[in-house]
């Protein structure tokens, strides 16, 4: 048993340190003015920081998060790894100068934000008393709680499998809008359907573990089904966030059992890309992955130099791994270049 005040504390110091060491590296290897890139850093880890402690929308929570990842630390992590960027950034020369403008020009924006969200919170968000309308299970459900799990559960197993073997002839198969209801389903309806039961079980006192596995087992065979790397994420992470939350808000907390679905989370994590990447690349894969095997790991520019030790495989091996791992979690996030692309063009004052 842990105070959440040490669980607080302990995560507040722990973010800091990630986030003042990858600054240093980072401004180690940028090439611009520091100060600028100080702004920029500042910029962005300010509205990652004021967003997760202060702010009080959750869309906007979210909104700050994927822009400090597509712009701060998607920056940081080219900077260390010095390979070629994703999405294409148009006439960008690299230079230095160039750098310097990308990086005022999104501390603009970043700004711009923080500044919305500040107005926001002061002016018009009012506290509101979530307690007086929570929605409670309905009567009848205790009695038929068994048999609706049951139902979930094989409802899950059932279109994700049906899915995943029709995924190249469902178009034609269906009638619309059969199709898109089924996609629905996968990627919205059932995990909705699943937490709603898990709510139900929390307002009706009943303490059981059947509501964790559901959402774990219903995201891992979405993302299986759907061949998408990213749905078990989109389904999980809100749903651990407010089940986690909740749990913390209690004076003394099991950590034991926290760290324990957050061990089973990480390892179907880890099922789910494997499998999925697999399935990809396999020649049973229904979707044309071909522009996806090609992926530029070199530096994107001869101005761009790389720090990384290649004498041994092992080191070689774990660098383009630390690449790869990049790209999925990091550069999947618009931001940065479409910066980069627009400062690339001097005269579009005159078009």
């Amino acid at each position: 048993m842990f105070k959440m005040s040490f669980i607080k504390s302990f995560f507040y110091v722990f973010l800091g340190f990630c986030l003042i060491l990858l600054f240093f590296t980072g401004g180690l290897v940028y090439e611009g003015s520091f100060y600028i890139y100080s702004l920029f850093s500042l910029v962005f880890c300010g509205l990652l920081v004021y967003a997760i402690f202060k702010g009080h929308s959750l869309g906007y929570k979210f909104l700050a998060i994927f822009l400090w990842l597509g712009f701060w630390l998607k920056l940081v992590a080219h900077l260390l790894l010095a390979y070629g960027y994703r999405e294409p950034v148009g006439l960008f020369d690299y230079a230095a100068k160039s750098w310097d403008l990308v990086l005022l020009v999104s501390a603009t924006g970043g700004v711009a934000v923080i500044m919305a969200n500040v107005l926001f919170d002061t002016i018009f968000f009012k506290p509101i008393n979530y307690s007086s309308f929570q929605y409670k299970a309905p009567y009848w459900y205790p009695k038929i709680r068994r048999w609706l799990w049951a139902f979930v559960f094989s409802t899950i197993i059932t279109i994700t499998v049906t899915h995943f073997y029709t995924f190249q002839f469902i178009s034609s198969l269906l009638p619309w809008p059969l199709q898109g209801l089924i996609t629905w389903f996968l990627g919205f309806g059932l995990i909705a359907f699943v937490t709603s039961l898990v709510h139900w079980d929390e307002t009706t006192n009943i303490s059981s573990n059947v509501g964790v596995c559901a959402v774990l087992t219903e995201s891992l065979l979405s993302s299986i089904s759907l061949l998408s790397r990213a749905i078990y994420l989109f389904h999980t992470i809100p749903f651990l966030i407010v089940y986690l939350s909740k749990k913390l808000s209690i004076h003394f907390i099991n950590i034991k059992k926290i760290l324990y679905i957050l061990l089973i989370w990480s390892l179907l994590f880890v099922v789910s890309i494997t499998s999925v990447m697999v399935l990809r690349y396999s020649s049973i894969s229904p979707v044309d992955v071909s522009s996806n095997k090609s992926i530029n790991l070199s530096p994107a520019t001869s101005g761009t130099t790389s720090n990384s030790i290649n004498s041994l495989p092992i080191i070689s091996f774990i660098e383009d791994l630390v690449k790869r791992i990049s790209l999925l979690v990091i550069d999947r996030w618009l931001g940065l270049e479409g910066v980069m692309t627009v400062v690339a063009y001097p005269e579009k004052k005159n078009h």
